[in-house]
């Protein structure tokens, strides 16, 4: 059975979601050997280069299986990363992590340019 607590929490994250978009899923605790960055993405040069300018203020190039939400240029994430120190950025640009499990914390937020 569930407290009143965490049916309130419940209730706050699934109002969050419907507002902002982003998931109230945790991130696990990272293991030995990872890390945990956060940050803002970005596009690099070239076809399928993804990059986090992140917090700690070092630019990754990230790769992984099942990234399609973290892909969004201008959006905010958090995710738990295995550094991969003998592989080269396909970007030529960042540190190459591999995303374990991440989360999006603020979607892009563009606007459409005015015509006249």
């Amino acid at each position: 059975m569930r407290s009143a607590s965490g049916v309130l929490l419940g209730a706050i994250c699934a109002s969050a979601l419907i507002v902002s978009g982003c998931s109230c899923d945790r991130l696990r605790a990272p293991a030995e050997g990872e890390l945990f960055l956060s940050g803002k993405v970005a596009s690099g040069p070239g076809g399928d280069c993804w990059l986090l300018q992140a917090d700690n203020g070092y630019v990754y190039n990230f790769v992984g299986e099942s990234l399609g939400d973290l892909k969004t240029v201008g959006g905010r994430a958090e995710m738990i990363v295995r550094p991969e120190p003998d592989r080269e950025s396909t970007c030529g640009q960042g540190r190459v992590v591999t995303v374990l499990d991440f989360r999006v914390t603020e979607r892009a937020n563009f606007k459409a340019k005015k015509t006249s």
